[in-house]
């Protein structure tokens, strides 16, 4: 019953879930978008069990309704991508290091860019986010003063703010 439950929430989504009057995310791409910034663990994990849900202008994808261990938080205004985190409930945590540098890591957060933002950035490296210095983490910022932090051992951005 809960395949058929989350199969038609899918199903339901891929024609546009309304973030607000002007705003629709469709679910299919949104997978497909993630397939291209994320470790594949993510991606395949949120393939077979993800659970889109909505609240105001956040879409959240989760690996499970009532107690999810991996979450997205992608919080849209006017159509653009205001803040994304990925909330850590263990999955993560989990996940096979997959350790980069940090011109593999400036390179991922460029990825990001152009995919959920639709733009080609410049970044330089930054301390904005002190409570994530240390060797595992790194910390962008673009020509518009947006944020990316990084998580180098699991190759993955886990945090966007838009300042701009």
């Amino acid at each position: 019953m809960k395949k058929f439950i989350l199969l038609f929430i899918f199903c339901s989504c891929l024609f546009g879930c309304t973030l607000n009057s002007n705003e629709s995310i469709n679910h299919k791409q949104f997978l497909l978008d993630i397939q291209s910034t994320m470790p594949l663990e993510i991606y395949n994990e949120l393939q077979k069990n993800g659970y889109f849900s909505q609240i105001d202008n956040t879409l959240s994808i989760a690996n499970d309704e009532h107690n999810p261990t991996l979450r997205l938080d992608f919080t849209y205004k006017n159509n653009i991508l205001v803040n994304y985190v990925a909330k850590e409930y263990g999955f993560i945590d989990n996940m096979k290091n997959q350790t980069i540098n940090e011109e593999e890591a400036m390179t991922l957060a460029k990825q990001f860019a152009k995919i959920f933002l639709q733009k080609n950035i410049l970044l330089e490296k930054t301390d904005n986010l002190n409570d994530y210095i240390g060797k595992n983490y790194i910390t962008f910022k673009d020509n518009e003063n947006n944020i990316y932090l990084v998580q180098l051992n699991k190759n993955m951005i886990i945090k966007y703010i838009n300042n701009s």
